[in-house]
């Protein structure tokens, strides 16, 4: 799949059940951990929000530039703020 996101100004905690999960976040088989909320849509037109905890550029790349482009941000719209309430399971990988 091909896709265009654009990052926004909202930062949710997702929680994990995971047995393995055993690190200072979290022990007894709960992991928290933070993600921006980013908007997107496919090559074919379908709307959908991701959340990503975690996003870097190659260090020969120039970063100052990756990081003043990473803190520009949108609002997130009105139909995407609901998909942040309420996630459907099948789309969690």
């Amino acid at each position: 799949m091909k896709a265009k996101i654009e990052s926004t100004d909202r930062i949710v905690e997702i929680n994990s059940v995971d047995t393995q999960c055993n690190s200072q976040y979290g022990s007894g088989g709960s992991c928290t951990t933070m993600a921006r909320v980013w908007e997107g849509t496919t090559e074919n037109g379908v709307v959908f929000v991701a959340y990503i905890p975690l996003v870097q550029c190659l260090a020969a790349n120039d970063q100052a530039e990756f990081v003043r482009d990473l803190m520009e941000h949108k609002k997130p719209d009105t139909d995407t703020e609901n998909a942040v309430r309420a996630m459907d399971a099948r789309f969690i990988l």
